[in-house]
């Protein structure tokens, strides 16, 4: 009776999920104590987002809540990028809400409109100045500069590059390449991100080993391996997996999973939490695969704030865990400059179940 009984509280345990989805050491409540610290620190970053993914269709009321208290706080962000597998969607942020048409307010950083203008598919290269009522949504690839406002006006905040399907077709993997051909080079102060539908390698489900087994980076098509391989882009931003994950430095995982050993230092925030995930999206430990861990890691609801400074960026991932949002900052942030010397220490090349999730080393036997 009782080994019964010990198994009917494990499958509990497994469905509310109580599995621990992430380390305890960065996470840390978010509270009006700490708010100014918070505050203080985004006060020497001229531009923040929001970064969020998943299907809109489904999203949680409590997340929806979060990010309107988002718009209102005293550093409000100056847009809202929205990561869906076969678009991205950026919209600004402005002070006012439009009016829904029964007398609310329904601000676009809160949930991005329906009818945002898709960009043209002819065109490759695009140039969007943030202001009030911005709104662009990408179903094809597409190089973007941004320009902030009150910033200087002939210098982009970063550069994107969106990549909203990953090719299944021909017309697809032509349009891909011929969009990594016209990449201009890199530019020293300017943040070089690009945007997927799947992480480069994930820490779930969909990394190496797990149930899904597609967020590697050996499955990417050739002409954008190439660019990641050569050092173009500094961040990568994804959703495709449940959940919140950030690592400044990607280049070990990529080392371990496809014996690549790329020129400069990648950083990847992965963002998927617009819902509640189900055990089965989310993961036990035995199916989330076995790529290296990322510095912050989480399988629950949640956004992230990105800071952007002069070629930099800072992000903080905020999740809903135990009926309570917790956050934690990134340990550093992305440093455009960063160079891999050719000959430099790697993880174990053999994954396996019970290698540290941060090194991958196997334990002292």
């Amino acid at each position: 009776m009782r080994t019964l009984s010990s198994i009917a509280a494990f499958g509990a345990c497994l469905a509310s999920g109580c599995l621990a989805a992430h380390p305890p050491g960065p996470w840390m409540a978010s509270s009006l104590a700490n708010e100014a610290d918070h505050e203080d620190r985004a006060s020497s970053w001229p531009l923040r987002a929001l970064v969020t993914g998943g299907d809109l269709t489904e999203a949680s009321d409590v997340l929806l809540d979060a990010l309107a208290g988002e718009v209102k706080r005293p550093i409000s962000p100056a847009f809202r990028l929205h990561l869906q597998h076969g678009s991205v969607t950026l919209v600004s942020c402005g002070p006012d809400g439009e009016d829904s048409g029964g007398g609310v307010d329904v601000d676009p950083c809160v949930r991005p409109p329906a009818g945002v203008e898709e960009t043209p598919s002819e065109y490759l290269s695009e140039t969007v100045a943030l202001a009030p009522g911005v709104a662009r949504r990408w179903t094809h690839p597409a190089h973007v500069e941004l320009f902030g406002p009150n910033l200087d006006a002939s210098r982009p905040v970063a550069r994107f590059t969106m990549v909203p399907h990953l090719p299944t077709d021909a017309a697809r993997a032509s349009a891909l390449k011929r969009l990594m051909e016209s990449l201009p080079p890199r530019t020293a102060g300017i943040l070089h991100v690009l945007v997927l539908p799947q992480p480069v390698e994930s820490a779930g489900p969909t990394g190496q080993g797990g149930r899904y087994a597609s967020a590697v980076f050996h499955r990417l098509p050739a002409p954008l391996r190439a660019q990641i391989e050569g050092g173009y882009f500094d961040l990568v931003l994804a959703s495709g997996d449940a959940g919140a994950q950030w690592n400044g430095d990607i280049s070990d995982a990529i080392a371990r999973s496809s014996k690549v050993w790329i020129q400069r230092p990648l950083a990847q925030l992965v963002i998927d939490g617009m819902r509640h995930p189900s055990p089965a999206r989310r993961g036990t430990p035995w199916t989330r695969g076995t790529s290296l861990r990322p510095q912050l890691f989480s399988q629950h609801l949640g956004f992230a704030r990105v800071d952007l400074f002069d070629g930099s960026a800072a992000p903080t991932l905020v999740i809903f865990r135990g009926h309570r949002w917790l956050e934690a900052h990134a340990p550093s942030p992305v440093d455009p400059s960063g160079v891999l010397p050719a000959r430099r220490a790697v993880p174990s090349m053999a994954p396996c179940r019970d290698c540290d999730e941060a090194s991958g080393r196997r334990p002292p036997s």
